[in-house]
Parts: structure tokens; sequence; C-alpha cells
């Protein structure tokens, strides 16, 4: 285990992770119940983007951006964002915890970037209350 992964998971022990998430996509509330449901439901805490704008940018974050890649908050409030992110959720479930070894590698963790960011587009550019992102 990595040190950032072990100062991380102790720190959760303590308190949760803050998951910002976008609650008016239906594949994200489904991604929201499998992640409770496979770490049980006090490991995070889920932020709805929805209508959240000035609570985003309270806490640096971009709400354009935010639509467009995951972001957790610590529980130290260090904002983590997009593969990055998910590495470290990834992190507190035992079984994905291998992800993580291989999102070691530089050019696997940008190609799945690339994916991902051009599948959260798609999405979003079929949703008439996103047609403002890049």
């Amino acid at each position: 285990m990595s040190e950032l992964t072990q100062t991380i998971s102790e720190q959760t022990a303590r308190a949760p992770i803050k998951v910002y998430f976008d609650g008016a996509c239906p594949a994200c509330r489904r991604d929201q119940k499998r992640y409770n449901h496979w770490t049980g439901h006090n490991r995070v805490y889920w932020v709805d983007i929805t209508n959240a704008d000035a609570q985003l940018r309270e806490k640096g974050i971009d709400p354009q951006l935010a639509l467009l890649m995951l972001h957790i908050e610590l529980p130290d409030g260090t904002i983590v964002n997009d593969i990055e992110a998910y590495q470290i959720l990834f992190a507190q479930v035992y079984w994905l915890k291998p992800l993580n070894m291989i999102l070691r590698w530089h050019w696997l963790k940008e190609y799945i970037r690339g994916r991902y960011r051009a599948a959260v587009k798609r999405r979003l550019a079929t949703d008439p209350r996103y047609c403002k992102l890049p």
C-alpha cells in the first residue's frame, strides 16, 4: 500500500470522503448505490452538485469541471479530481485495489482518462441543461 493510500485510509477511518457527483445523472446515481453496497453506507458522504454552483465555488471547484470529472474531498479538506479521485475510491474496496496498481502505468491512466472524458461529454451533450460545456 502506498503512503498516500495508507494516510487516506487512516483519515477515512475517522471521517468519510466527500464525493461530489451529478445527482441528475442516472448512471451516477447507479454508481453511488453500487459503491455504497461495496463499502457500507458510512465510508463516503455524497454531495449532489445539481444546482450547487456556489457551494462548489466555495470549495474551489469549477462547476463546469465538476460535471466533466469526479471530484472528492478528503477528510483534511484536500480536493482530488479525475482519475486520481477514482484511485482513492478504489483503494477503499479491497477487490478494486489491483486497479490502483494498473493505473500507476502513466500511458494506461491517460488512455482511460481520455475515454472517460469522452464518455462524459457524450452523455452531457444529450442533456439540454449542460449545453454550455466546452
